[in-house]
């Protein structure tokens, strides 16, 4: 569908299931209160991964199938996208891994934030990454459209309801990997 129709979609459903008991967790999952994302969402616990928002962290999470993810905390991998390749590299004994990634301490840090931003709708934010001019020329424009407000005197940044619905987007403005993606230099 079309922009347009998304956006009434979304805000169909958004109503439907607060209508009908269910509570808003993340930006994208709607739970009841009996389940294991909302009591994590209370105990502020809640987490996502590749796969979505999760009750618990894990220090490991490994991808066994072809196009699947891996995280061990400080590296992503990912498996051969293409099924069977990936099974004939399987069949011969051969890694499955096609690509990978180890995080610097800067890709550690802006990951805790990003996922503090998506899980928690907030993030203390280092003063210097406040003040980078392509991330700042985003958050400008989030906290004049009232998507965010941002406390400078504790660092926080707090997604508000109205940027609830942009939260991935608020939380990409700080990966530098998805510069393209947000319109940053």
């Amino acid at each position: 569908p079309d922009i347009e129709t998304k956006v009434k979609l979304n805000k169909f459903a958004r109503e439907f299931f607060l209508e009908n008991g269910y509570f808003e967790v993340g930006f994208d999952h709607f739970v009841l209160p009996e389940s294991a994302l909302y009591k994590a969402t209370v105990k502020n616990s809640l987490h996502r991964n590749f796969m979505g928002y999760v009750s618990t962290a894990a220090d490991l999470l490994i991808g066994l199938g072809p196009s699947s993810l891996s995280d061990c905390g400080t590296a992503y991998m990912q498996n051969e996208k293409n099924p069977s390749q990936w099974v004939e590299k399987l069949n011969k004994g051969e890694s499955i891994i096609t690509f990978g990634h180890l995080m610097s301490d800067s890709d550690i840090k802006i990951k805790n934030i990003v996922l503090e931003i998506m899980c928690k709708l907030s993030s203390v934010i280092d003063i210097d990454l406040w003040n980078d001019s392509k991330i700042q020329k985003n958050l400008d424009r989030y906290v004049v459209d009232e998507w965010v407000e941002w406390n400078p005197q504790e660092r926080v940044l707090t997604v508000t309801g109205k940027g609830r619905v942009h939260v991935r987007e608020i939380a990409a403005c700080f990966d530098p990997y998805l510069a393209d993606w947000i319109g940053r230099e």
